[in-house]
C-alpha cells in the first residue's frame, strides 16, 4: 500500500501534529520490518526448496521499459551517419573440390533465346557420417590391494554435447565449413520456419500418441518483458512454447490438439490428457 505524502508542518493544532508524526514514524519502521521479514522468509523457502530438491524462486528482473521515440533531427546533417562495413569475402579463400554443370532445357526457352555465357555460384555441402569405434582399454590388476585400473578413454568420449551457438559454430568451422557467426545466427532464428513446422509436428504428434502428458512453466524475458515458457512432454518429446502469461487460457493454447477439442471445462481436457 503506497502511503500518501502528508506534511505534518501543514496541521496547525500542535498535538494533533505530535500524534501524526508518531503514527508516521511507527508506519515507517513496521513497513522497514515487514520489507526485512519478507526476505527472510523467502530466503528460509529458498533453502527449503533445495533441501527436499525443489527450484527456487527464480530471480526475475521487472520489465524493461519502452525505450523513447528517436529524436527528430531537423537535417540531413544531424542525422547518424552509419560506420561503413565491408563484409570479407570467403569465396577467395575456398577450394572448390566437386564442380557440376547446370544447365536450362531448350524447350522451356523462347524461340529468340541466345545463350549468354555463364555464371558461377559456390556453395558448401557439409558431410557427416557415423563412425562405430571399438576402444580395448588396457586392465591392470594389483593383488596387493585387489584393485583393477582400466585405460582411460581418450578425450572428448566422457562429456555430453554441447549445442549453445558458439559451440555450434566452433563445431562447424573444425569439421572445415567457411561460416561466419551471423550465418549460424540466421540459421538459428529460422526465418524461413522449416524449424519451426517441424517443431510444432513433433508437439501435435506427441500430444496425439503420447499416454500422458506432463506440462510446467517457468519465466523467461523477451525484448525486456517477462513471459511464461510453457514446458510439455513425456518420456517421449519435449516442447516449449512462449506466451504472455500462464493462465488457464495459455496453458490450453500450449495443449490444442486438432481431435481434442477445447472445451471451458479446463479438467476434461487435463482429464482427457492426462495432464499431472
Amino acid at each position: 500500500m503506497q502511503i500518501p505524502d502528508i506534511n505534518p508542518d501543514t496541521i496547525p493544532d500542535v498535538a494533533t501534529r505530535q500524534i501524526v508524526i508518531q503514527l508516521l514514524n511507527v508506519i515507517e519502521t513496521l513497513a522497514a520490518e515487514n520489507a526485512a521479514l519478507r526476505v527472510e522468509i523467502q530466503h528460509l523457502r529458498d533453502e527449503n526448496a533445495r533441501l527436499t530438491g525443489r527450484s527456487a524462486k527464480p530471480d526475475i528482473k521487472p520489465p524493461t521499459p519502452p525505450s523513447p521515440p528517436p529524436a527528430d533531427h531537423s537535417s540531413e546533417a544531424e542525422r547518424r551517419t552509419r560506420t561503413p562495413r565491408s563484409k570479407p569475402t570467403k569465396n577467395a579463400t575456398l577450394t572448390v573440390t566437386h564442380e557440376e554443370r547446370c544447365v536450362v532445357d531448350p524447350a522451356t526457352l523462347p524461340a529468340d533465346a541466345v545463350r549468354h555465357g555463364t555464371t558461377e555460384f559456390i556453395v558448401q555441402r557439409l558431410h557427416m557420417a557415423v563412425e562405430v569405434v571399438r576402444f580395448t582399454r588396457d586392465v591392470w590388476y594389483f593383488p596387493s590391494t585387489n584393485t583393477t585400473i582400466t585405460a582411460p578413454l581418450p578425450p572428448g568420449y566422457q562429456d555430453g554435447a554441447n549445442v549453445s551457438r558458439p559451440a555450434l559454430l566452433t563445431f562447424l568451422r573444425d569439421v572445415g565449413l567457411t561460416i561466419g557467426t551471423g550465418t549460424v545466427a540466421r540459421m538459428l532464428l529460422d526465418p524461413d520456419g522449416f524449424w519451426a513446422d517441424e517443431a510444432a509436428a513433433i508437439h501435435q504428434t506427441g500430444l496425439a500418441t503420447g499416454s500422458w502428458v506432463a506440462t510446467d512453466q517457468t519465466g523467461t524475458r523477451v525484448h525486456g518483458q517477462n513471459e511464461v515458457c510453457h514446458v510439455v512432454g513425456n518420456a517421449l518429446f519435449t516442447s516449449y512454447h512462449t506466451r504472455p502469461g500462464g493462465t488457464r487460457q495459455d496453458v490450453l493454447a500450449v495443449l490444442k490438439h486438432p481431435d481434442i477439442p477445447l472445451h471451458n471445462n479446463a479438467m476434461e481436457l487435463a482429464a482427457r490428457r492426462r495432464v499431472r
